[in-house]
């Protein structure tokens, strides 16, 4: 025998209509109505909540535990028939069986699940909020940093421990309307309707679903990975700062200014089309969170770190060709450097303010129209004459290169030779400058940095300790790069590996965006030859 949605009286079972009170008994999906009743008349439905393609959430009294409020999920079947009710039918007996096992503060509780006059229900904790679309349609589309940030915390720490089961399991739809807040602006993930435990090792998910948008390119193609939910997250956290959906133009971001080097450099990582380039883990991104939070409240207070930037000047004529060798030399130099480190280089000029290093292009045209400014740029401190034609003056006081030979009237293939070797030497008698004579004791991320490459780190300071991590040239990789490692402190623990050099700049990126730094100036340690245990640090 079957009850009556709406009175409870009894009715034979398919009966399409009660016969005592004439209320139709088959629905469709989140349509049923106020004070009917489910599961022989222990839960009474107070509301529909939520409906969609793939089910209805109701709002419900379970009379037998004093009223408790539950949700209550309905599968969604209308239109599906054979194998298609069939496979619905399996995903939704299989999120039960999923959740039910699982215990995060951020997942609701399970209760039980049960069918019904030929349909599915779910009956699970009931959390009074509203889903995070919700709030940001409520909002005006865009959330405050500070909550965007505190939600995104919550989320890596549901996700990790998702992704932390054994198997792995992929929730594969993370968007706003799958993430419900609660009063005290607790996180908690619905819907595991298309969650998979991950395989490793498998070509291609059972079912390609997902959320145009949220989801990555590869679960469209291809079986995802725990990285598929960290694309997802990105999206989500975009969305939440920017405004946009997502859905508008799907594998497309615009760039955000944040106010937040480290987070700006997280959120393109998280995006990313291809899996290997974005964050290793959910607790990669949990760290450059709780930083950016940790620096946001004194972030007004804070001075910014002072930036010591070497300073090129640049003397040379006015001359055609004289200009055309000095923007070889200049190109050479930015490729060499591409901003590491970070160089001023200006035009020579009589203001009292003293370059770190003045270069000289040496011509006739210069001798016969800028010989004042000559005698003044010689007498600086530090000077390279580089001639651009033979038999030209020597200067013996200041350091010149190719002094019997010039530069203009060689070859094509001996210009640019000579064009590389000049910018080589700048780029070497900058970071001598900016490095002074010390071997090691106190230093930024970027002296330390500069001296693996172009001194003699890997014998007089291999070691860089920044509070709780030591950064450790592990050996030299090929011309200008080194291979460093992050170390746990406490127990030398590798935390990351990277590859860092003038023309590795996406690893250094990634370093700076797990120290959660805008850039490798802004944070000091103490250099030593050997790994440290007991020094005082300062930051």
């Amino acid at each position: 025998m079957a009850s009556c949605l709406v009175c409870g009286k009894a009715l034979q079972i398919g009966a399409r209509f009660c016969s005592w009170c004439g209320a139709v008994q088959d629905h469709g999906t989140g349509l049923l109505p106020p004070h009917a009743t489910l599961h022989h008349g222990r839960y009474l439905i107070l509301a529909t909540v939520g409906r969609g393609g793939m089910g209805a959430v109701y709002r419900a009294q379970d009379t037998q535990l004093k009223g408790r409020l539950v949700a209550i999920k309905e599968m969604g079947q209308d239109g599906l028939t054979g194998q298609e009710l069939q496979d619905a039918v399996a995903a939704f007996e299989r999120e039960a069986e999923m959740l039910a096992h699982l215990h995060h503060v951020s997942l609701p509780h399970i209760y039980e699940q049960f069918e019904d006059r030929g349909r599915r229900y779910l009956v699970m904790e009931f959390i009074e909020g509203e889903t995070l679309e919700q709030r940001l349609q409520r909002e005006g589309r865009s959330l405050p940093l500070t909550l965007a940030l505190e939600i995104t915390r919550q989320l890596c720490l549901v996700l990790h421990y998702l992704h932390s089961q054994q198997p792995p399991i992929i929730f594969r739809d993370l968007k706003p309307s799958n993430i419900m807040l609660d009063a005290e602006q607790r996180v908690y993930l619905i819907d595991f309707g298309i969650a998979r435990l991950f395989t490793a090792g498998q070509v291609k998910d059972t079912v390609a679903l997902g959320s145009p948008g949220y989801a990555p390119p590869e679960q469209y193609r291809k079986a995802t990975s725990p990285r598929s939910d960290i694309y997802s997250l990105g999206a989500t956290l975009h969305a939440l700062l920017s405004g946009d959906d997502p859905a508008q133009s799907p594998f497309s971001f615009r760039p955000l200014t944040l106010g937040s080097p480290p987070l700006e450099r997280l959120i393109r990582r998280m995006v990313a089309l291809e899996e290997d380039e974005r964050p290793a883990d959910m607790l990669e991104i949990l760290r450059v969170i709780e930083r950016v939070q940790q620096r946001r409240p004194t972030r007004k207070a804070t001075k910014p770190p002072k930036k010591t930037t070497p300073r090129l000047s640049v003397l040379l004529s006015e001359a055609p060709e004289d200009q055309r060798l000095w923007r070889g030399i200049q190109q050479q130099l930015h490729a060499l450097l591409v901003g590491f480190p970070p160089i001023e280089i200006e035009r020579f000029r009589e203001d009292g303010r003293e370059p770190q290093l003045a270069l000289v292009l040496l011509s006739d045209t210069l001798l016969a129209s800028g010989r004042e400014h000559l005698e003044r740029a010689l007498t600086m401190k530090h000077v390279l004459v580089v001639p651009l034609q033979a038999q030209l003056p020597v200067f013996p006081q200041v350091e010149t290169l190719f002094e019997r030979e010039g530069v203009a009237h060689q070859s094509l293939y001996a210009q640019e030779q000579h064009i590389l070797e000049v910018a080589k030497r700048i780029r070497s008698l900058l970071v001598s400058l900016l490095l002074g004579e010390r071997r090691n004791g106190p230093m930024n991320l970027l002296e330390w940095l500069l001296y693996q490459l172009y001194g003699r780190g890997y014998r007089d300071c291999r070691y860089l300790t920044l509070h709780d991590v030591v950064l450790k040239h592990v050996r030299p990789a090929g011309a200008s790069r080194a291979l460093v490692h992050l170390l746990e402190r406490t127990t030398e623990r590798v935390r990351g590996e990277y590859l860092i050099g003038p023309l590795q700049c996406t690893d250094l990126e990634r370093l700076l965006e797990v120290l959660a730094v805008p850039n490798a100036q802004a944070v000091s340690g103490i250099a030593t030859r050997q790994i440290p245990h007991k020094l005082s640090l300062h930051r």
